[in-house]
């Protein structure tokens, strides 16, 4: 979805005209380093896991999903991590370190790969509060619908998303993603300045995600 068909759906303005949008607030995320992760939970083990390389603002952040409904279908096709009141001036990719290497290699956009239909917002807190409270994540396959095999993964198609709290008072969500499979971008909103003000992730349930690193919303 282009970045201005992606903000505005946040506005509540649909993006198609065969579709209907709401904003649905999944809850907040405790944010402490400004460390932020996006991946597949099912991937919680694998050793290249990294942050984006960039930090987001500290505190209690607000977490949304544009919920994408037609036919009777509902779909998650975007969320975002914003501070309060915080405005937003362009968007610009959110890297990783290796991403911020190997795509501008490929010329390509970085994104989260999804093999489980499943996405999740976690900080450098809560993946410590995972490891603490001993839960196996490892032995998840695409497919399988037993909460007691990945405890992240949001099961039911029904359920959209989930919040996860953990003993050390971080917290992380997952969401079933867009179109279910796939590599869907992140981006960072900015003020003119370069300050980070928010996350945004495409799903991409519409359209291929726009080719371009820097958009103006709303342009």
């Amino acid at each position: 979805m282009s970045h201005a068909s992606l903000l505005s759906g946040f506005e509540g303005k649909p993006p198609q005209a065969d579709v209907t949008v709401r904003v649905v607030e999944m809850g907040r995320l405790n944010v402490e380093s400004g460390e932020i992760y996006v991946f597949d939970p099912s991937f919680f083990d694998a050793p290249d896991l990294q942050p984006f390389d960039e930090l987001i603002s500290t505190g209690e952040l607000r977490v949304e999903a544009l919920i994408i409904e037609r036919d009777g279908d509902q779909r998650v096709a975007s969320v975002r991590v914003i501070a309060d009141d915080c405005p937003a001036d362009h968007i610009e990719p959110a890297w990783t370190a290796r991403d911020r290497i190997n795509c501008r290699k490929q010329r390509s956009l970085p994104g989260a790969g999804v093999d489980s239909a499943t996405l999740g917002l976690f900080t450098a807190e809560s993946l410590a509060g995972i490891r603490a409270a001993g839960k196996d994540i490892t032995n998840y396959l695409p497919g399988l619908e037993d909460p007691s095999i990945n405890p992240y993964l949001t099961g039911r198609p029904e359920d959209l998303f989930g919040e996860f709290g953990f003993a050390n008072g971080s917290n992380c969500f997952t969401f079933l993603s867009g179109i279910g499979d796939g590599l869907y971008p992140c981006y960072f909103t900015k003020t003119r300045e370069g300050a980070i003000t928010g996350l945004l992730v495409d799903c991409c349930f519409f359209d291929e995600p726009e080719r371009i690193g820097f958009a103006q919303p709303g342009g």
